[in-house]
């Protein structure tokens, strides 16, 4: 096997979980392969050795906003297009 071949054919990036709620949270991890789409996922080695499957959005800045609330709150416009969707999807369920 060439060598030259095999050093361009491996991927040496690293990439930070900012998902909170993520054990590895702000830690950087060796990047094993990236994921082909933006909902895919980064098979990473963590820093014991071993290989993990972290999805995409995880590794976005924006997922450290995520957090939780003592009291719940959805806004109207998810409301409605939530009872939109029972409405045309179980309408015809009842007996």
């Amino acid at each position: 096997m060439d060598e030259s071949n095999h050093s361009h054919n491996t991927i040496s990036s690293r990439i930070k979980i900012h998902y909170k709620f993520h054990p590895y949270c702000d830690e950087e991890l060796e990047i094993e392969s990236k994921p082909r789409t933006p909902t895919g996922t980064y098979t990473v080695i963590d820093r014991e050795g071993k290989r993990l499957k972290v999805p995409y959005w995880m590794t976005n800045e924006q997922s450290s906003q995520y957090h939780i609330e003592k009291i719940a709150s959805i806004d109207i416009d998810s409301m409605l297009k939530l009872q939109s969707f029972i409405d045309i999807h179980f309408k015809n369920s009842n007996p």
